[in-house]
């Protein structure tokens, strides 16, 4: 009997959230098919790469103000496989339609929804908190197998084989920090989050469970493995369970106007403790013919629970790699990521991805993008941003695997912030004017741009022909001029998003006449 409701698989699809192909940290990020290594700035970039905040771009204040993102989606059915096989019944067409679509590894499903409760960055520092929950689940193609067409005869059926379920509720809080290392012409710089990991909620299933039906009877057997921490005290939803710490680090780099690079590696763990409402409950069976009808010797059946002893779990760690070329009106990225978590219930996921920003005019950002995951093959996203002075609200939303009707899933995500004080001006600002003496005629010097703390910008132009042009950032606070000759020259400007326009006169250097005595 099939369920012709439609309603039934959109919720199945929503109730399911993946993680591992997508990283949704941000709107910006997903609506560039996951790609914003380079380009994070403020507290999105604790997300990514600490070390952007060493980078001086963006704003000098940024504040989080909200940000919730999730994927939707499973490795197997679309709407559109929903829709071929419904109707009143399944026959033997439609059942082995719905098995075909299951891979070899059975049919996975995972949970990760992102939730940002506080974000402040501040020049180079920032501090994050991030609520994240992660579920995973997986269905053999045995145990598919076994609810489709029944059990046959002689066939050993391989209901569960390693893990059944596993997920956590992890409160991250992150203190990073950027350090310069290099300026010039190539910029760049090392960063670092410290990570307290506080776990909320914990559960995980394993087990192999094994059935055959034979002419005498049923034979079976398995074990099944079940773990959890603060699930049964539910009203203390926010007390911590398990604790651990992580570290990040992150190196930023940029070549001209117009290249950045990046690397990064997240979360370097020990893992979670888990050690405050733990549970472990461990269910052994055997049956065959006799066992049906219970033995003193060989119980069917044994369950032990364990109450009070503590464990630790592995925290998935993640390692990226991204490049991008950046103009006034457009940002192109491609970034890879791995992403894998130890222990008997881990994984290893590659992802690779790759977004377009264009900036047709200074409110809006329009953002497309194109993923590649291990589990869902490919994904396609589109995203917009709005700046309001100093807010800024980012959108985006994405297909699974392929588009419209054909996609495994849905997802969307939406953020809002303030940004105050400018960083960096706007591409294509710049310093220009001549260099001249007192007379009037061109000289040929040195200029330099140095920023408002006394560090250099590593902007240096040689004069040629009176002539110069600087690029400017607005965190620019004074240029300075050198000229044989003549006397240096130091000159304060205000930061500006404009192109500023500066002629500067130069005074010589007075030699003094000594007089030889006679």
């Amino acid at each position: 009997m099939k369920i012709n409701i439609y309603i039934t698989f959109l919720l199945f699809l929503l109730g399911v959230t993946t993680a591992r192909g997508q990283n949704p940290n941000s709107a910006a990020a997903l609506g560039m098919g996951g790609s914003r290594l380079t380009q994070a700035s403020g507290p999105e970039a604790v997300s990514y790469n600490p070390a952007n905040l060493g980078i001086k771009r963006g704003s000098k204040v940024g504040i989080s103000l909200f940000n919730v993102s999730t994927v939707t989606g499973n490795n197997a059915f679309s709407l559109y496989d929903y829709n071929r096989v419904s109707g009143d019944t399944l026959d033997d067409a439609d059942k082995r339609l719905i098995l075909n679509s299951i891979p070899q590894n059975g049919l996975l499903v995972n949970s990760e929804m992102t939730v940002g409760i506080l974000g402040v960055a501040v020049k180079r520092m920032a501090f994050t908190v991030n609520l994240k929950n992660w579920q995973q689940m997986n269905v053999s193609k045995d145990l598919a197998d076994l609810m489709l067409f029944g059990n046959q005869l002689d066939r050993i059926y391989s209901v569960s084989s390693g893990r059944i379920s596993q997920g956590w509720t992890v409160l991250e809080s992150a203190l990073s920090y950027g350090q310069p290392v290099l300026s010039g012409p190539f910029r760049a710089a090392l960063g670092v989050s410290f990570k307290h990991l506080s776990g909320l909620k914990y559960n995980s299933a394993a087990g192999d469970i094994q059935i055959t039906t034979l002419n005498s009877g049923l034979l079976g057997r398995g074990d099944i493995s079940y773990r959890t921490a603060g699930w049964n005290d539910q009203l203390k939803l926010v007390k911590p369970a398990g604790r651990g710490w992580a570290l990040d680090l992150g190196m930023a780099a940029e070549a001209g106007k117009h290249w950045r690079m990046g690397l990064s590696v997240l979360n370097l763990n020990r893992g979670i403790r888990w050690q405050a409402d733990v549970r472990e409950r461990m269910i052994s069976f055997a049956l065959d013919t006799s066992s049906i009808f219970g033995s003193d010797d060989a119980p069917a059946f044994k369950d032990t629970l364990i109450i009070g002893k503590e464990f630790a779990t592995a925290y998935p760690v993640t390692a990226n790699a991204g490049i991008s070329f950046n103009a006034k009106k457009i940002s192109i990225e491609l970034d890879a990521s791995r992403q894998s978590l130890s222990g008997d219930l881990g994984y290893k996921n590659l992802s690779l991805s790759s977004g377009l920003e264009i900036r047709p005019f200074k409110l809006i950002s329009l953002r497309a993008g194109v993923g590649y995951s291990s589990m869902y093959d490919a994904s396609y996203s589109l995203g917009a941003g709005l700046n309001l002075w100093i807010a800024s609200i980012d959108m985006a939303v994405t297909n699974l695997n392929k588009t419209g009707y054909f996609s495994r899933g849905l997802g969307a995500a939406v953020s809002a912030g303030f940004r105050f004080g400018n960083r960096q001006g706007s591409p294509g600002s710049f310093i220009k004017g001549r260099v001249c003496d007192s007379y009037g005629n061109p000289v040929n010097a040195t200029v330099r741009a140095w920023n408002s703390d006394g560090t250099p910008s590593g902007r240096v132009t040689t004069v040629q022909n009176g002539g110069y042009q600087l690029p400017a950032t607005g965190d620019t606070g004074q240029i300075t001029v050198q000229a044989e000759g003549f006397y240096s020259k130091t000159v304060k400007i205000t930061p500006s998003r404009k192109t500023l326009q500066m002629d500067l006169t130069m005074e010589n250097v007075e030699m003094e006449t000594v007089e030889e005595e006679q």
